[in-house]
Formats: structure tokens, C-alpha cells, sequence
């Protein structure tokens, strides 16, 4: 019986190499069930070989071997085709895969697409990632926390990367027990390939520790190690547990560009640089840079845009200008020195500008988000919810808004009281009766918070407990 043998070293073999990744599931972990037709044809192509080879000596016969192993060992098939470009064969190999998305096979069959579709030649890409939207956006069934950030990936060539970001943020409150590790790992390296231009340990430690907590991810691991080390400035101290977390890591590249930790709310991209040597882009990652960090010290940036904007650089930006199209450089150049100066005089609180522009834009947020929950409201009366992916794209521009509206305490608070009503009835319905608990669950981690600043005790009690699992 060699080939039993055979079949149960492989299984063997696989089991140790899922521990050693990350891909094997302890009990806190919440699995997929597989589909009944999925157990059937499995049990059926495991024993088909020994019986074939048992009792027929034929070699065309056992070519049963060929589909078999396809089956039942689909992420090594998967492997060949993502480097080959093959969207279409990777996604449903990554479906198959539930050894390794057994946690969201959807969410692992879009995410081997997406791989694949890296490997695309640019004049078929465009189609092949249409035909992998289609499949998203055909899914009836519920979303899981994996496929969710596939639905944000996806959208990478349609929007800026500063978005996606932002998107990928809000998705920290999603079920984490709901995502296969090689998810999480390949969306942690995408979005600190984003966070290190920045220099800035604030940013890199949070998208460090929302990959970390609840998977095994070793490069997450070492980059949370360095950072506290340099916090409490144990490097010394720590520098044998670096050094076996850095080389559990795989010895990774990025060791040579982690950026100094300082002990500053300077804006990084402007330190040790000189008037003579900062450029447009420093500044625009600068903006970036404080936009994200609400502590950051702006004085800098505000006189490195007026040196910017000096005599010196003046025919330089008249140059520029005319080479855009304007037919009158110098009101373009006007226009430009007066937006920059209304962003200066806004970070030392002028009062006019908030009472017009920023108001303006404030007002416009607040009916946007009023009409938003009205339409959920409506679904909600009607008992008509959307799909899975409908529902979560209406949660996410609305979660957009509020985020953008909670500069200040009280746009906090009618944020909050104007989602938190709608919201719960959202979270029961989506809990009960369409059966989306990632979704309601996603809702709660993001309205959770705000109810415990606002002392909202019921809806603390209530959110909480749909977060940690209270209400079956």
C-alpha cells in the first residue's frame, strides 16, 4: 500500500508546515463549515487512488491521482498559478484551500486572485480584475472579516492610496477570528510598505500592533518588540529577543530603514532638512504626515510653506503655472499663496475660516450622514437589508463620515447620537435575522468606544456584548 503511505506522509508533512505558518487553527478560531458537496467529492478523491491501485494495474486509469491531489492539496497547485498570472484558477484553487482559508474560504479565493492578478500583463488586467469584482459583488451570502479586506484591496487602482489606508484602519474592529493569517500577513506588509516613508513610529506601531494581536505573524511580532524597546530604551537589554524575533522573521530587508525613534512631534519628513533642500514632496508627506498625527508640532511646516512661497521661488512657480494652462500666472500664484496661508492661519484657530470654509464642509458631512442612516432607516422599516456587500459598502462610506466629522467633542457626540439608534436596530437585524454577525460585529467595535467617552451605559453594555460574544 505505498501510495496510503504516500498520502499520509503528505498529510504529515502539511500539518507541521500549517503549524510553523500560522495556517493551524487553535479553538478560540472560528472555521468556515465546509459545503456538503465539498466533503463528498473529498472523501471520494482521498480513497479513489487506493482503490484504483489495489485492484487495476492500468497508468491511464490512475491519471485519478493527477485530479486528487489537485483537490485535496490546492494551495501547492495555487502557488504556480499565482506566478503564472492565472486569476481566475487561483481564486477558485484559494476557495478550495480550507486547510488554509478554512476560517473565509471566499475571502481566501479572492485574496489568490488578487495575488495572480498582480502577475497580470498589463493590457489583460483591467478585465480580470472586473471579472474578480463580479465575483464579489455576486456573493449573496454573508461577508467574512478576510473577504472585507479584499473588497477594500480591490478598490487599490480606483482610488489614492491615503483612502485605502484609511479604509484598512477602520477595518481594526473587525472579527480577527475570522481571517486566515496569510490575509493578514500580506495586508500588514501593504500597508507598512505605505506607513515607513512617513518615519514615524506612532504610525508604524499601530499598524504593527492591529496585525499582531490575534495571528501569527513574526515580522508584526519583531517590529512591536523594536518599537518597545525603543520606547523604554532597553535596546541593550532586549537585544537577544530582537534578535531571535528578527530572524524568526525571516532576517527581513526592512531592518535597514526602520526609522530613529525620537522622543518629538516634529514632522519627520522635514527633519535635518534645510530651507535650500526641502521639496514639494517633503511637503506634501508632511501634510500627510500631521493630518494623521493630531499631537504633531505644525510650526515648522507652516514656515517651510511660506519659505516655499518666497521671492526666490516666485518665477519658478509663475513658470509652473503657465505650463498648466493658466493664461494669468500671477491670480494663480496669488490664489495659491492665499490657500496656503488659509491652511496656516487655520492651525493657529482663526476663527473666520472656521466659521466659512471648514463650517461649510462640516455642514455638508452632517446632511451626508444624516441621509445615509435615513436610507438604513428605510431598509430597516421596509425588513429589506442588501447583500452582504451592499451592506457593508453603506457601512463603511457612512463609518468614513462620522471619522472625518470627530475632530472636535462636540461634533463627537452628534456623531454619535445621530448613528447610535439607527445603528442598534442595524446590529440587531444583522444579527438575528440576515445572519451577518461580522457585519454587526464590525458596527459594535466601531460605536463601542464612543458610547464608553459618552457614558451611554446601555449601549456600551450592548455593544460590548456583541463584541465579546454575550449574545449567541
Amino acid at each position: 500500500m505505498p501510495i496510503v503511505s504516500i498520502i499520509i506522509l503528505i498529510r504529515v508533512v502539511l500539518y507541521f508546515y500549517n503549524r510553523s505558518t500560522g495556517e493551524s487553527s487553535g479553538p478560540s478560531r472560528v472555521n468556515e463549515p465546509p459545503a456538503p458537496w465539498f466533503i463528498v467529492v473529498f472523501l471520494v478523491l482521498s480513497t479513489l487512488p487506493t482503490v484504483i491501485v489495489t485492484n487495476v494495474d492500468n497508468a491511464l486509469i490512475k491519471l485519478i491521482y493527477i485530479p486528487t491531489f489537485l483537490f485535496c492539496y490546492p494551495s501547492w497547485f495555487a502557488m504556480i498559478s499565482i506566478k503564472l498570472g492565472w486569476v481566475k484558477i487561483s481564486y477558485w484553487l484559494g476557495r478550495s484551500a480550507l486547510a488554509t482559508h478554512r476560517r473565509d474560504s471566499f475571502g481566501g479565493g479572492l485574496f489568490y486572485g488578487w495575488r495572480a492578478l498582480q502577475n497580470v500583463k498589463p493590457e489583460k488586467k483591467e478585465n480580470l480584475h472586473y471579472w474578480l469584482e463580479q465575483q464579489l459583488f455576486k456573493r449573496k451570502k454573508v461577508l467574512r472579516s478576510g473577504a472585507m479586506i479584499m473588497q477594500v484591496l480591490l478598490k487599490n487602482n480606483k482610488i489614492a492610496d491615503a483612502q485605502i489606508m484609511e479604509m484598512l484602519r477602520l477595518l481594526d474592529g473587525c472579527n480577527k477570528k475570522l481571517i486566515s493569517n496569510n490575509i493578514a500577513r500580506y495586508t500588514f506588509r501593504f500597508m507598512l510598505a505605505r506607513d515607513l516613508p512617513t518615519s514615524d513610529w506612532s504610525i508604524i506601531s499601530e499598524t504593527t500592533r492591529q496585525w499582531n494581536d490575534g495571528f501569527l505573524n513574526p515580522l508584526a511580532s519583531w517590529l512591536l518588540e523594536v518599537y518597545w524597546a525603543k520606547l523604554s530604551g532597553t535596546e541593550k537589554k532586549s537585544r537577544y529577543t530582537i534578535l531571535i524575533k528578527y530572524l524568526s522573521a525571516g532576517m527581513p530587508k526592512i531592518a535597514k530603514h526602520l526609522p530613529a525613534y525620537e522622543f518629538t512631534t516634529a514632522v519627520p519628513s522635514l527633519r535635518d532638512k534645510t530651507d535650500q533642500t526641502i521639496t514639494l514632496s517633503d511637503l506634501k508627506l508632511a501634510e500627510w504626515w500631521t493630518a494623521q498625527n493630531k499631537h504633531s508640532n505644525t510650526e515648522q511646516l507652516n514656515q517651510c510653506w511660506q519659505d516655499y512661497l518666497n521671492s526666490a521661488n516666485h518665477t519658478k512657480w509663475l513658470s509652473r503655472i503657465q505650463q498648466l494652462g493658466s493664461y494669468n500666472a500671477d491670480e494663480g500664484f496669488q490664489k495659491l499663496e492665499q490657500s496656503i496661508k488659509d491652511v496656516i492661519s487655520y492651525r493657529h484657530g482663526a476663527d473666520a475660516l472656521e466659521s466659512d470654509v471648514v463650517s461649510q464642509e462640516k455642514d455638508k458631512n452632517f446632511a451626508l450622514l444624516k441621509i445615509k442612516i435615513g436610507a438604513v432607516n428605510q431598509r430597516l422599516s421596509n425588513k429589506k437589508l442588501m447583500t452582504g456587500v451592499q451592506e457593508f459598502e453603506e457601512w463603511f462610506s457612512i463609518a468614513l463620515i462620522a471619522k472625518k466629522l470627530n475632530a472636535d467633542a462636540i461634533s463627537h457626540s452628534q456623531v454619535y447620537y445621530i448613528l447610535r439608534s439607527i445603528c442598534w436596530n442595524w446590529v440587531v437585524e444583522l444579527w438575528n435575522n440576515a445572519d451577518n454577525k461580522p457585519l454587526g460585529y464590525l458596527i459594535c467595535s466601531f460605536l463601542c468606544p464612543m458610547a464608553y467617552e459618552l457614558s451611554d451605559s446601555d449601549a456600551s453594555h450592548f455593544f460590548s456584548g456583541i463584541i465579546s460574544n454575550r449574545f449567541k
